[in-house]
């Protein structure tokens, strides 16, 4: 509880029982808790987004660094995509067949597959948590 919710409290506690009408006490605890309880909850997804911005700034960073030290691609090798062509179907069998888009579709794969591991493992900790 913050320091307002203290006052409030001391003050509804120090008034006699016989001013103070049926269950006014008691509206007004449940108040300030589903206050606390909503205030909890705004915190809580604002660290998880930050959480989040941070583990995609990591990990773009580190996609970069590894395109950058060991791959090597460029985004103009691909600008075969951008070519405006009727054939869509020979755009999409060159895409899969080249050798950059291989490595780049690799990359994603291990990306997709890190996403789901790291949903897997939050969802058994929040069910750990809970028991």
């Amino acid at each position: 509880m913050d320091e307002n919710d203290k006052s409030l409290k001391e003050l509804f506690a120090g008034l006699a029982d016989e001013s103070v009408p049926f269950n006014f006490e008691v509206k007004i605890q449940k108040k300030i808790e589903e206050r606390l309880i909503k205030k909890r909850e705004s915190n809580e997804l604002f660290h998880q987004i930050s959480f989040a911005v941070i583990i995609a700034v990591i990990m773009s960073a580190v996609l970069y660094y590894l395109n950058y030290k060991y791959f090597g691609l460029q985004i103009s090798s691909l600008k075969f995509l951008l070519a405006d062509s009727i054939n869509f179907t020979g755009k999409i069998k060159s895409m899969f067949s080249n050798s950059f888009s291989l490595t780049w579709l690799i990359i994603g794969l291990n990306v997709v597959l890190l996403i789901f591991a790291e949903r897997f493992i939050s969802e058994k900790l929040s069910r750990k948590e809970k028991e």
